[in-house]
């Protein structure tokens, strides 16, 4: 193993020597090509590896990256490794999102990242990744700078857990983390009758979207969880004085409702 300096070019060509890895994912590419060009690289100690053919066995996005990014950069590299090695690289554990906060000294690490992610998909119109987000869409650096960014997450996670609607903890914190922005007191009221359903009005927007998220968690058909966000989003912005047609719906392909 050697520590070698890659340039663009040499990336270049170390990639056509790359016949049977695995295909090349654009996502990754593009965070490490970020970093790399922003100054954030980091050098894992994670080895380029070439067998003993001379072929690419590992360390194809890093390359790729080099070469978007136009940055050279310094790495290990490993030549004649023996090709079996290619059936387990790769494979062993990443650091989550929530190791980067546990080690960051939060102690609720996996809600508050959970919740982290809710309120990035938000803020950037890409509710698809309610569930989670991609390493290989933000980069870990990048995901603890916007962590970072934020007060009094923890201020949400009384309001992050309610069994029986049947939505995740990182949904319900984020959502109330991203409301309490707009009006404190009224994003605790909200997410506190939403989830005990407590002395509330038999046609109160709030109770009834209780019951359609209870059904929702019992049935069959899991809606998915973007659109039961987004019907939250929805009666918080009823309670906040926007129209709204009876009952409150929200389709596939619509619009996700901006927080009002």
């Amino acid at each position: 193993v050697t520590v070698e300096t890659i340039t663009p070019a040499l990336a270049k060509a170390m990639l056509q020597k790359n016949k049977h890895n695995r295909k090349l994912k654009p996502q990754p590419v593009s965070a490490y090509a970020r970093m790399m060009t922003n100054g954030e690289w980091k050098e894992s100690g994670d080895t380029i590896c070439f067998d003993t053919d001379g072929l690419l066995i590992d360390g194809q996005h890093r390359l790729a990256a080099v070469v978007e990014s136009g940055v050279t950069i310094k790495t290990a590299v490993a030549r004649d490794c023996a090709p079996e090695v290619f059936s387990v690289k790769d494979t062993g554990s990443l650091r989550t999102y929530a190791d980067i906060l546990h080690i960051s000294g939060q102690q609720n690490a996996n809600i508050i990242a959970s919740m982290v992610a809710v309120i990035w998909a938000v803020q950037h119109k890409a509710p698809w990744y309610l569930r989670g987000l991609s390493r290989g869409l933000v980069s870990r650096d990048e995901f603890l700078a916007f962590y970072q960014q934020l007060d009094r997450l923890e201020d949400s996670l009384e309001f992050a857990f309610s069994k029986e609607l049947g939505v995740g903890r990182g949904v319900l914190g984020g959502l109330h983390w991203l409301c309490a922005q707009k009006e404190q007191l009224m994003a605790n009221h909200f997410f506190t009758d939403l989830i005990t359903g407590a002395s509330l009005a038999p046609a109160h927007p709030t109770l009834l979207l209780r019951g359609q998220l209870i059904r929702m968690s019992k049935a069959t058909a899991k809606t998915p969880v973007h659109c039961r966000a987004a019907l939250i989003i929805k009666t918080w912005n009823v309670t906040r004085g926007a129209k709204h047609s009876s009952p409150l719906r929200y389709l596939l392909g619509e619009d996700f409702p901006e927080i009002l």
